[in-house]
This record gives C-alpha cells, sequence and structure tokens, in this order.
C-alpha cells in the first residue's frame, strides 16, 4: 500500500486515495493486533500527509488517522500519539493543523476520562506555535480540559497545564477576552490545586506564569493577573506550606512589585501606542501604569497583612522582605501622581494598624517617609488629599509607647502642615488639614509629657499683643498672611484655652 501511494504519479489522485482508503481499511479491520504492525501505519500515515498539498485528502487522512485513534486500545496510544505530534508540528498546511485541534477536542470529548498521553495533547496546545487562529481552537480546548478533566491529570502534567495556560495569558496575537479568560482559568486551577495531596509543588509555579503576566503591556491583562494573584493567595495562603510561601514572597510578590516599578519608570517617557478615545484618567502610558502600580501595591500589602502572623514564622527572612515592601509604600507615597501617592500612605497605616508591635526597622523607615510627604506638602508639590491622608493616619495611629520617642519630629512635622500653602488654601476656614492637626496636638498633649512645648507651638500661630496693639486701623492683609484667617486663630485659640483648663497651673 506505502509503494502504491509513494509510486503515483504527480496528479493521479485516485490512486493515491485508493492507497489511502486500503491503508485505513486494512488497519481498522486490525485494529486488535494494531500493535503488531503500527510502526508502519504510523509512518505511513505521517508520510502521507506531510508529502501531498492536497488540503482535502490530508483532511480526508487526519479523519481516518483519529478514527484509528479512537478504536484502538489504550496500549498503543503512546505511538499514535507521537505520530499526530509530528503530523501536526511538521506540516505546513493551517488548514490540517485546525482539523487536528478539532479533532483532538472531539477525542477530549468522547474519550477523555480514558487518555493517557495528555502530556501530548498539552504540548500542541502551546501558544509560541499557534496562529491566532489555531490558538483560539487551541484555548476552547484548553478550557474543556480545565473544567472537566482536571482530576484526571497527574502530578507532571498538571505542571504542564499550568505553564500552557500561563502562555494563553500572554498571547500577543488574541483577543484580549482570550488573555483575561485565561487568567481565570488560572484561578480554577487553584481552586482544584487546593483539594490535590501533592498541592505543594504545583502553588509556586502558578504564581510564577501570573508574575510573568503582571508586566503585560496590555493593562487589562496585567490588572487582571495582579488582582487574581493576590485573591489566591488570600484565599488560599493558609493551604500553602511554609517553602512554597517563601518562594512566593521573594520570587514572586516582590519581583512584581519590581517589576511594576521599572515598567512604570519606563513609561513615564513613552507615549500611548493607541488612537482610541479614553478617559483622561487613563489617556498617557504612565497613567495606565500607575493603576496597576496601585493594584500592586495595595494587593501584596494586603496578602503580607492578611497572612503576617503566619509568614513571620514560615519565612525565615520575613523582616527583610518587609523592609522592601516598605520602601515600595514609600516611593508610591512620595510619587507625583495623587492616586499612587495615597495607596502609600493609607498602605503605611493600615500596615501598622495591624500589627500588635512596631518593628524598630520598619518604624524607622515609616518615619523617614511621612517626614519626607511633610517637606513635600510644605512645598506645595503634593495634593491635600494626600496631606489629610497622612494627617488621619497618624491620628489613628497615634499611642503613647510607640510615639514617645518620635514627639518631637511629629511636632515639627505638624507645625510643617500647619504652615504650609495646603493648610490655608481653602474654601472653609479653618481648612479639613488645620483641624486635623490641631486635633492631633491636643491629642499629643493630653496623653504625654509634653504638654507644655505643645502649648508653646500653639501660641506661636497667634499674633502677641503687641503686635496686636500697634495694628493700624482698618483691615491689615500682613497680619493674616503671617498668621491666617481670623476663624483659624479663633481655632487655635480654643485649643490653647482647652489645654490651659487641663493644666490651670503652667509652669509660666
Amino acid at each position: 500500500i506505502n509503494a502504491e501511494y509513494m509510486g503515483a504519479t504527480p496528479g493521479h489522485q485516485r490512486q493515491k486515495l485508493y492507497a489511502c482508503q486500503a491503508l485505513v481499511n486494512v488497519t481498522r479491520a486490525n485494529h486488535h493486533r494494531i500493535h503488531c504492525f503500527l510502526d508502519i501505519v504510523c509512518y505511513s500515515f505521517e508520510t502521507f500527509v506531510l508529502s501531498y498539498s492536497d488540503d482535502w485528502l490530508c483532511a480526508t487522512l487526519i479523519d481516518h488517522f483519529f478514527a484509528i485513534v479512537r478504536e484502538g486500545p489504550s496500549l498503543v496510544q503512546p505511538q499514535l500519539f507521537a505520530a499526530l505530534e509530528t503530523i501536526f508540528t511538521k506540516t505546513r498546511s493551517k488548514d490540517v493543523r485546525l482539523l487536528c485541534l478539532s479533532n483532538i477536542h472531539k477525542l477530549i470529548q468522547q474519550f477523555g476520562d480514558s487518555l493517557s498521553e495528555w502530556a501530548v495533547l498539552l504540548h500542541l496546545l502551546e501558544v509560541p506555535a499557534l496562529s491566532q487562529e489555531e490558538t483560539q481552537q487551541g484555548f476552547r480546548i484548553l478550557q474543556f480540559i480545565c473544567s472537566d478533566f482536571l482530576r484526571h491529570l497527574q502530578p507532571p502534567q498538571l505542571l504542564t497545564l499550568i505553564e500552557v495556560v500561563g502562555h494563553y495569558t500572554r498571547a500577543e496575537g488574541a483577543n484580549v477576552n482570550l488573555n483575561l479568560t485565561a487568567v481565570q482559568v488560572l484561578w480554577e486551577v487553584a481552586d482544584c490545586v487546593v483539594h490535590s495531596e501533592a498541592q505543594g509543588e504545583f502553588w509556586v509555579p502558578m504564581f510564577l506564569q501570573l508574575r510573568e503576566t503582571a508586566c503585560d503591556t496590555r493593562p487589562e491583562v496585567r490588572n487582571a493577573s495582579i488582582t487574581t494573584l493576590c485573591r489566591t493567595l488570600m484565599t488560599h495562603g493558609k493551604a500553602i506550606p511554609g517553602e512554597a510561601w517563601s518562594a512566593c514572597v521573594w520570587e514572586v510578590l516582590l519581583k512584581v512589585l519590581d517589576g511594576v516599578e521599572d515598567a512604570a519608570a519606563r513609561a513615564e517617557h513613552e507615549p500611548l501606542s493607541t488612537s482610541e478615545l479614553m478617559h483622561h484618567s487613563k489617556d498617557t502610558q504612565a497613567k495606565q501604569w500607575d493603576e496597576t502600580r496601585c493594584i500592586a501595591v495595595d494587593g501584596i500589602l494586603r496578602v503580607c497583612r492578611h497572612h503576617y502572623l503566619h509568614l513571620s514564622q514560615a519565612v525565615p527572612d520575613f523582616l527583610d522582605a518587609m523592609k522592601r515592601i516598605v520602601t515600595h509604600l514609600h516611593l508610591a507615597a512620595v510619587h507625583t501622581s495623587e492616586s499612587v501617592a495615597l495607596v502609600g500612605v493609607h498602605g503605611l497605616q493600615q500596615l501598622f494598624s495591624k500589627l500588635q508591635d512596631y518593628p524598630p526597622a520598619l518604624w524607622g523607615m515609616a518615619w523617614s517617609t511621612w517626614e519626607m510627604l511633610a517637606d513635600l506638602i510644605a512645598a506645595g508639590t503634593a495634593s491635600v488629599s494626600v496631606a489629610n491622608a497622612l494627617v488621619a493616619g497618624l491620628q489613628d495611629l497615634y499611642s503613647p509607647p510607640p510615639f514617645a520617642p518620635y514627639l518631637t519630629r511629629l511636632r515639627c512635622l505638624l507645625d510643617k502642615l500647619l504652615r504650609s500653602p495646603l493648610a490655608t488654601n481653602s474654601f472653609t476656614h479653618p481648612s479639613k488639614l488645620q483641624n486635623s492637626a490641631l486635633a492631633l496636638l491636643h491629642l499629643v498633649a493630653t496623653t504625654s509629657e509634653c504638654s507644655l512645648e505643645v502649648f508653646e507651638q500653639l501660641a506661636s500661630y497667634l499674633p502677641d499683643r503687641a503686635t496686636l496693639e500697634g495694628l493700624p486701623p482698618g483691615p491689615d492683609v500682613s497680619l493674616e498672611a503671617t498668621f491666617g484667617r481670623l476663624e483659624y486663630c479663633n481655632r487655635v485659640f480654643e485649643t490653647l484655652d482647652t489645654l490651659h483648663t487641663a493644666h490651670p497651673t503652667p509652669p509660666h
């Protein structure tokens, strides 16, 4: 039969078709003993399909070949699927490859419970070797496997599946919806992994795939990847063993933060490569990466806060990792983008509100950030929302023991805020920032040993008697420029009066 096919002269399609049909008939009639001549069958099909350019004839051969695969005993599956892999990878016909994928889908639907060659099938679905149309077809097969046959995969096959799904999350030529769905499929795989006996070996490879997608050029894809990563860790974190957590913290979470930080820095000098009409908050590369940065910093901090006690025991060098995370909070807090800065400021406040005691290394880094923010606010380069968030966070965290060594620095910080342009440029007087800062100074005075220092600081915000008596008749603009609006001065005086009432016999 093989000689009949190979000996046919060009253009004699009927002779070739007869040889093909004869091969199929002989094989199907003897499928119970196909193992005796399987090598010849596989070689013949490979030769027939790869040596002829007629798509119709190749399609007929592929259909017959899959009929043999379906009817053959399971012990011959390895050789048959090896032949299929050879045909799929070596053929130049797009139609043949699509037909192979279509038949693979049917094969899994009918015989998925008894298939043994999952590794070969998953290898055929790898994105780099597929065209855009093949990628769509391949992903449909992959979705079907993930929804119905995950329990049939052995650990090595499941690892291959995770890698293949990861490729689909980053498939550049595919529709963005396919990438987003692939990210969701990884979430479904995580739900399956958590019930696996050997789950420890699957977590890190899955998180590495999400890490690779976290810096994708398309904002929808990278944002979905980071969100899925953080959501998976929040949901299944207690099921992840300690050694996997260590790799996750150092090789995934911190590298996501570093990668997003670097990409965001580069994006400040890159134009947007699309002509689509966009909202003003996303109309530049820098703004889109700022959004990703907010998602990454906020999500990863939330994971570390939620599992802080577990991580401090499971990850030996977790404090060093937290220093890196606080460094990213610092970079976010002093960023020129208001949304990024607010994430950094709120992140520091949320981090320490979760802790029972403040690690000195982290606490010192936080104070450096807050003081730098106060300098930016005093210079007028930060927004009033960031200034209000800073004071609200300090007020929420304030407790005498941890703040005791920092009271002088706190009073200096609040002094910069009260004298800043942001405190006075307001539609209401006193402004929200002035009210909050004065309330915090009052709290410090009533809960510490520095009430006199606070009293003197507040008094410095008011004109003395000599200044008031020396005023000329009529309004004085210079006095308001120096001490602020009358409503603010009244608020300062009320705070002073409250402190005097609480300490009726001051030293002087």
